[in-house]
């Protein structure tokens, strides 16, 4: 870090199998922190639990970048929500569109009730001696993906910008989509070092009113899909250590540390107003 904030140095890429395994590579042959990875196109992208993702090629901005931050493992799991809050800033910023942060580590744009996934962030952490070796953030986020390249459930800025009436705006001497691209890696890049440096320096405390405020389903009455069934309950916030808290019917709180968030039925009881960054 440079007064206490990350330096980027951008590697980029043509076609690779994935920038998790590119970035990984370079991070155990000794690549500094703040490393970062971008390619055009990866062929085996890879989300959480294994989940493959992949965009045409040019279409999506796909990155990794490496940490090495100086705290215990245990800290390091509100990294998504950091991660998260940047990229909705940068999109905002560069399109305009209204962002929303879907538990645990998805980006959504339309509806905060139903938006579409346009985004997911993924974090490994890799350790030595009981230590933290390094941290790889891997960032997809589709932007000029046409509608008919996307599954059910997804978006893309390029299919958002038109439900509302937008376009991609134009640079002479590169497409419309290439220049967005190139504004939202500039943007991210920014937006990420001074929200990792901030995380660091407050030895691993997440942004959580701002994740909070762009909370896709806060206050809802949701499902998380979990490890030993399902888990149903009324949204009220995120532990600082990046875990869901459920209101249970009975008043009761639930947290629920990995999972699948949906929104349930429609929950009326409980009056939401007293939530958390609401």
């Amino acid at each position: 870090m440079t007064d206490g904030v990350v330096s980027w140095s951008i590697e980029r890429r043509g076609w690779v199998g994935s920038t998790m395994d590119i970035a990984a590579e370079r991070a155990a042959a000794g690549a500094p922190e703040g490393t970062v990875v971008v390619a055009d196109y990866q062929s085996d992208g890879r989300g959480r639990a294994g989940r493959r993702w992949e965009a045409p090629p040019g279409s999506a901005l796909m990155l990794t970048a490496i940490l090495r931050p100086d705290l215990p493992p245990n800290r390091l799991s509100p990294l998504a929500l950091v991660a998260g809050v940047a990229l909705a800033e940068a999109v905002e910023v560069e399109t305009g569109l209204e962002c929303w942060l879907k538990w645990p580590n998805d980006l959504w744009l339309g509806n905060r009730m139903e938006g579409q996934k346009a985004a997911g962030i993924l974090v490994t952490v890799r350790l030595g001696n009981a230590r933290v070796d390094h941290v790889l953030l891997g960032i997809g986020l589709n932007v000029s993906t046409p509608a008919s390249a996307l599954p059910e459930g997804a978006t893309s800025i390029l299919v958002a910008l038109e439900k509302v009436g937008g376009n991609l705006s134009f640079q002479v001497g590169r497409t419309a989509a290439e220049d967005l691209r190139e504004r939202l890696l500039a943007r991210t890049l920014d937006r990420l070092a001074e929200g990792y440096s901030t995380f660091v320096a407050s030895r691993g405390r997440p942004p959580l009113d701002e994740w909070l405020r762009r909370a896709a389903l806060h206050g809802e009455r949701v499902e998380v899909a979990a490890r030993g069934g399902p888990r149903r309950g009324l949204f009220v916030g995120v532990r600082t250590d990046g875990a869901l808290l459920l209101r249970s019917d009975g008043g009761g709180e639930e947290t629920v540390v990995t999972g699948d968030l949906v929104r349930g039925p429609r929950y009326s009881p409980t009056s939401t107003s007293d939530l958390p960054g609401r």
